[in-house]
């Protein structure tokens, strides 16, 4: 897999997608995670195999020796002996790929998975790619296990570097005894071996451990040679069994031993690359032209290789190749996909290298042919890349739909690709360009994306580009939807229009992009102000996504359906559908960050609204940072600020709002998102009143009014809804607050009729809420108890708890006349506990001074229904002690007399 251009969270999903359901046979796991052994008779080594029966005491075992020593032979003899024992043995094929620190500790993981049942597995698509995260779950995976674990990782050497080697030294500081790792190289890895050593913590086999004594020596060639000849050759290659199995193989060409070998004066190697071409020269021309044209796949097949070497009959040719193994050898149990040995692979491709610079780009651009077609996108792109042809890989990306595959997949996978997107190339190549744009959007760059998006479409419209036309006119509307839901871009009604007239002319066949219109015209009637459209439309793109099994779809719009559920009121709902949203990730992207964060916000704006403020509220900060660097849109800020400002107002007071106003000013201006600032000025209005600064809040809201002006001018008025709800809803509160509360009624009534008819339940209660209040200092009780009936009765299936909690004490005293008078024989039976509920919580919120240990006696008491006298006897105080603590407790808890306490719960005084 072509990691240079490759997102190392992709290179979790294709990992992934070789991990198959464990199997008895280890032959059945993909090449990546078990020892690709030659389908030969393999020597017995008895003495290797006790030895190797040592590492089972040391937790670390390094087997050290040049190309063609057995180290992959060996141990996957050991391991297959291990297995029948009872051990657990993940097996690691290391290659280049590993060479990046993330991609080796996801291949780790992908090897663990790989020998465990599914619902234990830890590697999913969207992983995350952070060190400790990884670094966790490869300890858990390895320590949470009952049984031995032996963790085999061969070829270390192509992934070996320092942060790699940290990585292996601190899963050695914390493994169990039970837990051995088996490491084969080329090299000395850099693992704090003396130290090891000297401990007793270390294994160590090298070249002399794995060369073939006599008796090894002539267990394989004993069928080739006659064993004078089997000495000579033995003395010859000093054991080396690569050397060995190569002078097999050409016996069977030669007939016996060559006498040249007898009288070979070189090395080892020149030896061993002497038979190699002796064997080569052997072989008919067109087996010579398949292994020299073939060196440059990582596997090969017939279909492949007929193309490589534009030929028909590759798969005869592979059958008799076979006969070289283990030179070269199939990797699967139906002979279909086979690998060179590494030592054959390095002597083919220096002949290919002699034959020129020409044939052998030639070849990786066949190669990146045919994988493109096959849909190998990423391996093709490696291939071009190979080439030196970096206009064939932005070829492929285009023919492949790059666009369309971010889109469908998400944009982690693909963020690497950008090192081929330069201007001169996104000039040549419209759809990549579109796609540039989309991957800008999402790394927080609304402006480039914005640039690029008005580049294309001048271009488009001046006649560039005919040949595409009409799908980059499709795809840059699509994609200026998205930048109007990632920026406050506004949405036109002409623009709504064109997005529903589009999704009528989506082909049946491609539900995907169904989905993903229905999406964007969801998010654009919500910004509109039309939920109930928007609900419609949500509904639909959640069908189609189900339709498509695009889970990475269905997440976001469930999520978009439980804050459409939210701002109607319903909140029961709503948690449900987050809770669906919720699952979604955690079972097909555990390990997305972005994701996780966008859970997170989202429960805790459902956990605030129920007056929770103790559980995911407390990981707001870090999901808010997550985003904010991210993935994420205007909607998502504004409810995670909102949480964040009233949890930091409960607990801090106005002191505690001024870091999260300066960071959200600065995040508005910096993604030039001028409704969150707009948002976090009318919060501080609302937080600064309810501190009792009537002066101070006036001024915010006189300069509110002025910015939403402003906003107005930016957005047409249908798109400043919330905003304007907003303002209302404190303009309201400031009139109660400063006397002129006539005014304040009449603003209300129409307001609510407004939000009634759009669908806004949230809103709604919010405005009859007020409205009780306006009615209460008017001194209309029965009006007041009214519209705190229509209040409760529109936030008491899912207890939105917070939006009582937000009007301050005022909502409690009203609440207690109301349970203490005669209103609760008008409310349904099931609004008497919820009202009872919104009355405690609202004085515990407002109560900022407890009561005594003595107070909270003579109110127990006084709850109880006794007399002045009787606390006096029960308590040993006088009379007028007990009346002095009366007056105390009435002024702290903000009640009139004693009929309201016999409604309050004893909760509610607790220090």
């Amino acid at each position: 897999m072509p990691v240079s251009i490759m997102d190392p969270r992709h290179h979790a999903q294709e990992i992934r997608r070789q991990v198959p359901d464990p199997e008895p046979e280890a032959g059945r796991l993909p090449i990546k995670f078990r020892p690709a052994l030659p389908s030969i008779p393999l020597v017995e080594r008895p003495r290797l195999l006790a030895l190797l029966d040592s590492a089972l005491e040391v937790p670390l075992t390094i087997v050290q020796a040049p190309p063609g020593f057995g180290k992959t032979t060996l141990l996957g003899q050991w391991r297959q002996e291990l297995m029948g024992r009872g051990y657990a043995v993940p097996w690691l094929s290391v290659d280049r790929h590993d060479s990046d620190p993330t991609v080796f500790a996801l291949s780790m993981l992908g090897a663990l998975d790989a020998i465990a049942p599914e619902p234990e597995r830890l590697l999913q698509p969207g992983q995350a790619t952070d060190s400790e995260s990884l670094f966790a779950q490869i300890v858990q995976a390895l320590t949470g296990a009952g049984r031995p674990f032996i963790f085999f990782l061969d070829d270390y050497h192509f992934a070996e570097q320092r942060e790699n080697d940290l990585l292996l030294q601190r899963l050695l500081r914390v493994l169990p005894p039970h837990v051995h790792l088996i490491v084969a190289t080329r090299t000395r890895p850099s693992l704090g071996l003396p130290e090891m050593q000297a401990s007793g913590k270390l294994l160590h086999l090298k070249a002399e451990h794995l060369r073939f004594e006599a008796q090894e020596s002539l267990s394989m060639l004993e069928s080739s040679f006659a064993t004078a000849e089997i000495a000579v050759l033995a003395e010859r290659t000093q054991g080396w069994p690569v050397a060995l199995q190569i002078a097999r193989v050409w016996a069977a060409d030669q007939g016996g031993l060559d006498k040249r070998i007898a009288g070979f004066s070189g090395s080892t190697e020149d030896m061993a690359a002497y038979m190699v071409d002796q064997v080569m020269e052997e072989l008919p021309e067109p087996a010579r032209d398949l292994l020299i044209r073939t060196a440059i796949l990582d596997s090969i097949d017939g279909d492949i290789a007929n193309h490589l070497c534009a030929r028909t009959d590759c798969w005869e040719t592979l059958e008799k190749l076979e006969r070289l193994n283990p030179l070269f050898y199939p990797v699967d149990a139906g002979r279909t996909t086979f690998r060179h040995h590494h030592l054959f692979r390095e002597f083919l491709l220096a002949r290919l290298r002699q034959q020129g610079e020409a044939p052998r780009r030639t070849l990786h651009l066949r190669a990146a042919d045919w994988l493109a077609g096959k849909g190998m996108v990423f391996e093709a792109v490696e291939h071009a890349r190979a080439a030196g042809e970096p206009d064939a890989a932005l070829a492929i990306l285009e023919h492949a739909g790059l666009f369309h595959r971010i889109l469908r997949e998400g944009a982690d996978r693909y963020r690497s690709f950008k090192i081929l997107f330069t201007p001169e190339a996104l000039a040549r190549y419209p759809r990549i360009t579109v796609a540039q744009a989309l991957l800008w959007i999402k790394d927080g760059d609304p402006d480039g994306a914005r640039a690029l998006l008005s580049n294309l479409r001048d271009k488009l419209d001046a006649g560039d580009y005919s040949d595409v036309g009409a799908q980059l006119d499709l795809d840059i509307a699509v994609m200026e939807g998205f930048l109007s839901n990632y920026v406050d871009g506004g949405v036109t009604s002409e623009a709504l229009a064109a997005m529903e007239r589009f999704v009528t002319t989506i082909p049946p066949h491609e539900p995907w992009y169904r989905a993903l219109v229905h999406n964007l015209i969801c998010t654009m009637r919500l910004h509109r102000g039309d939920l109930i459209g928007a609900g419609h439309s949500a509904s639909s793109s959640i069908e189609q996504f189900s339709l498509a099994g695009l889970q990475y779809g269905l997440f976001f719009m469930t999520q978009h359906e439980a804050r459409l559920r939210m701002l109607r009121g319903h909140l029961g709902v709503a948690d449900r559908k987050a809770s669906d949203a919720a699952r979604i990730a955690r079972m097909h992207f555990p390990e997305d960050r972005t994701m996780q964060a966008h859970v997170r916000i989202l429960q805790a704006a459902l956990e605030y609204e129920r007056n929770e403020l103790e559980s995911e509220v407390g990981h707001l900060p870090e999901a808010l940072t997550q985003l904010e660097r991210a993935d994420g849109w205007v909607e998502v800020y504004l409810a995670a600020y909102r949480v964040a400002l009233g949890t930091a107002f409960s607990r801090a007071g106005l002191a505690g709002l001024q870091p999260l106003l300066i960071a959200g000013r600065n995040f508005a201006r910096r993604r030039d998102m001028p409704r969150i600032a707009w948002f976090l000025e009318a919060r501080e209005a609302h937080y600064t009143l309810l501190a009792g600064d009537i002066t101070r809040s006036r001024q915010l809201v006189e300069a509110n009014a002025r910015n939403l002006a402003l906003l107005e001018e930016r957005f047409d008025a249908t798109q400043t809804w919330s905003e304007r709800a907003e303002h209302r809803a404190m303009r309201a509160r400031l009139l109660i607050a400063e006397g002129s509360v006539e005014a304040a009624r009449a603003m209300l009534v129409p307001l609510i009729a407004g939000h009634e008819a759009a669908g806004l339940g949230w809103y709604a209660a919010q405005a009859y809420l007020l409205l009780a209040l306006a009615e209460q200092a008017l001194g209309q009780p029965e009006a007041a108890f009214a519209a705190l009936r229509e209040a409760l009765q529109r936030t008491g299936d899912g207890r939105t708890l917070r939006l009582f909690v937000e009007e301050g004490p005022a909502v409690s005293t009203l609440s207690m006349e109301l349970l203490a008078g005669t209103g609760t024989s008008a409310l349904p039976a099931l609004l008497v506990p919820w009202l009872r509920e919104v009355a405690e919580a609202v004085h515990a919120a407002s109560d900022t001074t407890p009561l005594t240990p003595r107070e909270r006696e003579v109110f127990e008491l006084l709850r109880q229904g006794c007399a002045n006298k009787r606390i006096a006897r029960a308590l040993g105080i006088t009379d007028n002690a007990v009346k002095f603590h009366l007056k105390n407790i009435f002024r702290k808890l903000g009640l009139r007399g004693r009929r309201e306490v016999t409604a309050m719960g004893a909760k509610q005084v607790s220090a």
